[in-house]
């Protein structure tokens, strides 16, 4: 197939010139070309009329996924070479790719590949899609900008329509949970000791095997934070994130979950439901619920006074607090992420540094919020939940400060959950003003009876 396939050079694909073949096989190849005066890639997939519309619809969406990390998707379509039904993708053609580097990259030039790749996974896991398909064949270098290839987006759950053969950069829980923001974490992890290292990761007994030439100590630490077999213990792109801006490798998740505690007033986040929490990103966590009746939103008063942070029985009249009045533009707090399963009787650990946050907070006491609602969860739908699942909402406020339109922002693998939050955003208000604004809303649903919603406003950019 591979000597038919260099037949075609020369050729033309709806406008697209092919100038040499770059690599092919039974089910595809992909060749330099040449469009519009530029260079590109271009991705042929011979394919029957009946099945054509998978990839094309898949290429559709992700063409409209947008970063400075994702190579971007110039044209496709339907095409015939030789006679035979094709489908093909344009994209920007990368000069190198990692998997072509024949050394080991030092302590920079990964670091350098690893900011790219989690920026590029952090916009698509909050987008609510996982990459699927990490491994050095798919890091690239175009115009000497590192970028990850963007044409096969999955939504996050989905699984590939075919059945490759396993790959050693594949998750453990692939199969049975589909592609995930941490499989793409763990096929990053593999990337980077295969890289670092030209071995790859093994286990032993169950036990994970690092190359001795992986070098330093720190590179070690990330590695085995993005390999940890069970996903909820896994890093998240925000805690590679974490590491590369502050050089801190989140530990404590390794050991056992880490919590959120309440924070005073004069940090400026207030407790709504008694409960507080940061906006770190929108990535997903959580598992998916089953899907009973949605409850009816319940209106939340503002209170500008801090929760405790160890409350009194419900007998004992709470404790005097004197109100607080937090900034505009509160700084956010440094505290642990969401995201990992809770035990039975969990015990709090102390804050840890945040993702650097991507708008500016503003929390639901402050002078621009009227009315926050958050959702009255059933003991049934909260018994369903592992850990935390956090929902963001994107609302848009008119000049008299209601809400007219909300659409999910992430988290909408868990519908049962988006449905809620979308209920209850609809019913927010805001201060009027001359202008209309947009703002995230994020609320985190937990199993926890006290504290079962908390819901955080942020200013959009």
């Amino acid at each position: 197939m591979i000597a038919t396939w260099k037949q075609n050079e020369g050729q033309a694909v709806d406008g697209i010139a092919l100038l040499r073949l770059l690599g092919g096989g039974e089910s595809s190849a992909v060749y330099l070309a040449e469009r519009a005066g530029e260079r590109c890639s271009i991705k042929l997939v011979p394919t029957e009329d009946v099945v054509a519309q998978l990839p094309l619809s898949r290429w559709e969406q992700a063409s409209r996924l947008s970063h400075p990390n994702l190579t971007r998707i110039l044209q496709w379509g339907r095409a015939r070479l030789d006679g035979v039904s094709m489908v093909y993708v344009a994209m920007e053609y990368a000069e190198e790719e990692l998997a072509s580097v024949d050394r080991p990259l030092t302590p920079k030039e990964a670091r350098e590949m690893l900011m790219p790749a989690a920026k590029a996974l952090a916009y698509l896991h909050g987008k609510g899609f996982a990459h699927g398909r990490i491994k050095p064949s798919n890091i690239l270098s175009v115009q000497e900008e590192l970028k990850i290839s963007g044409d096969s987006p999955l939504r996050l759950g989905e699984r590939h329509a075919s059945s490759p053969a396993p790959q050693p950069y594949d998750p453990p829980e692939l199969a049975t949970s589909g592609v995930t923001g941490a499989g793409d974490v763990w096929s990053l992890g593999v990337s980077l000791v295969e890289a670092m290292s030209k071995e790859l990761p093994t286990f032993e007994g169950g036990s994970l095997r690092l190359p001795d030439a992986l070098k330093p100590d720190s590179f070690r630490d990330v590695a085995a934070g993005c390999l940890e077999r069970d996903p909820a213990r896994r890093w998240t792109v925000a805690d590679l994130g974490q590491w590369l801006d502050r050089g801190t490798v989140p530990a404590l998740k390794r050991v056992r979950p880490r919590y959120l505690l309440p924070v005073a007033a004069a940090a400026g986040v207030v407790a709504v439901g008694a409960v507080v929490w940061t906006y770190g990103g929108p990535y997903l966590a959580g598992s998916q619920p089953a899907a009973p009746e949605p409850a009816p939103a319940t209106q939340v008063s503002p209170s500008p006074a801090p929760a405790p942070v160890n409350p009194p029985p419900a007998s004992a009249p709470a404790p005097a607090s004197k109100p607080a009045t937090p900034p505009r533009e509160a700084k956010l707090p440094e505290v642990a992420k969401p995201g990992v399963k809770a035990p039975a009787e969990p015990t709090p650990e102390p804050p840890a540094a945040a993702a650097s946050p991507v708008a500016t907070a503003t929390d639901v006491t402050s002078p621009d919020v009227l009315q926050p609602v958050v959702p009255e969860v059933p003991a049934k739908s909260r018994a369903t939940i592992h850990g935390k699942v956090p929902i963001v909402v994107r609302v848009h406020a008119d000049a008299a400060g209601a809400v007219t339109s909300a659409s999910i922002e992430s988290g909408a693998s868990s519908k049962y959950f988006a449905d809620m939050a979308l209920k209850a955003a609809r019913q927010w208000k805001f201060v009027p003003g001359a202008d209309a604004r947009q703002w995230l809303l994020r609320f985190e649903f937990t199993r926890d009876a006290q504290h079962p919603v908390a819901a955080r406003v942020i200013l959009a950019p």
